[in-house]
């Protein structure tokens, strides 16, 4: 009987290794074959410029599967990518001077998940054009394709394919709205496809002042309105007590109103811990040591787009915590935002 159970145990440990095994990849085939796209401009040479062996790939990072095996998961296309994009054009043939050579130099699939908003989709894409006599660069273009809501029952593979062919249109409609003739620009500068921004925030409110901090990595933004999410660290200082806490949640919605402003309203929430500065007059329990922290901020910041150097923008900001010897408290203040972006 027991020669029975431990071949049985053995037979089900190595089953279930082999097929663990058999999920360390997951891979998604996704079609990139549309209708083609009329361009008056045609394609010397169409280049994969990533930085990345595999041409077919589209995406790859890590999934859950039954709530804790991690899978690698790669996204990649029927052909590859390049071969997609250059697939979807049709030259009309009317101009033959419109020569134009294209490198794919980033391509990224994400998707966002905000606390109070939508969960975003997002296609990430930065294509550079060079001249085709000398491949000396002309111009380079970033794209930030993104829908907000999936009609239910949509798959995964549709997901991709309807952001990918977004992506292709509005590439077209670049090419065909192109500036010729072309000239070289010897001075070009790339742009980041990827932005490092750090910034700090000042709030005084009636019995003290907080102070919020955030280093991020983020992808250029490029639309009149958007979304982000970020990790952000809050030192409060007041008078009875001071407390650090960390972000449950903290995004934020921006509404360019000129090329250089942007108008922001903020949500987030906090939890922390507090050190109390009396003491040494009065008893505290162990209750009066977390603290939850809601705030509501809106406010005016120069912000342009793709910009490399300082930010900096004021407002206002409403604060709601809980602290169990104080209850709950409303305070009110304004903030400065001050920072750097490159």
């Amino acid at each position: 009987m027991k020669r029975s159970l431990f071949i049985l145990f053995d037979f089900l440990f190595w089953v279930s290794l082999l097929h663990g095994q058999s999920l360390v990849l997951d891979t998604l085939v996704v079609p990139l074959r549309f209708s083609q796209i009329p361009i008056s401009v045609a394609i010397d040479s169409l280049r994969d410029e990533r930085e990345c062996d595999d041409l077919f790939l589209l995406d790859d990072g890590e999934i859950t599967r039954f709530l804790f095996i991690p899978i690698d998961h790669k996204i990649l296309g029927d052909c590859p990518v390049v071969e997609g994009i250059a697939h979807a054009f049709e030259w009309n043939a009317s101009d033959s001077a419109k020569r134009v050579g294209l490198g794919l130099k980033h391509l990224d699939f994400s998707q966002e998940k905000h606390f109070l908003f939508y969960h975003r989709y997002h296609l990430y894409a930065c294509m550079r054009v060079y001249s085709p006599e000398t491949w000396m660069p002309l111009s380079e273009w970033i794209y930030d394709c993104h829908k907000s809501r999936w009609v239910k029952g949509i798959s995964l593979r549709d997901r991709y394919k309807s952001l990918f062919h977004d992506f292709v249109v509005q590439l077209g409609n670049d090419l065909n709205a192109f500036h010729w003739p072309m000239s070289q620009n010897p001075h070009f500068r790339q742009t980041p496809w990827v932005q490092f921004l750090a910034y700090g925030e000042w709030t005084m409110i009636s019995n003290g002042w907080m102070l919020d901090g955030s280093v991020d990595f983020l992808f250029p933004e490029i639309h009149s309105s958007f979304l982000r999410s970020s990790g952000v660290i809050r030192y409060r200082n007041e008078r009875q007590l001071e407390s650090i806490a960390w972000a449950i949640f903290s995004d934020s919605f921006f509404h360019r109103i000129y090329s250089q402003w942007v108008f922001r309203i903020q949500a987030q929430g906090f939890l922390g811990i507090n050190r109390w500065k009396d003491i040494q007059k009065r008893s505290h329990t162990l209750y009066d040591i977390p603290i939850v922290d809601c705030s509501l901020a809106s406010g005016l910041h120069f912000q342009p787009k793709i910009w490399r150097g300082p930010i900096f923008g004021c407002g206002i900001r409403g604060d709601v915590s809980y602290v169990y010897s104080l209850n709950f408290r409303l305070l009110s203040g304004f903030y400065i935002h001050l920072g750097w972006q490159l």
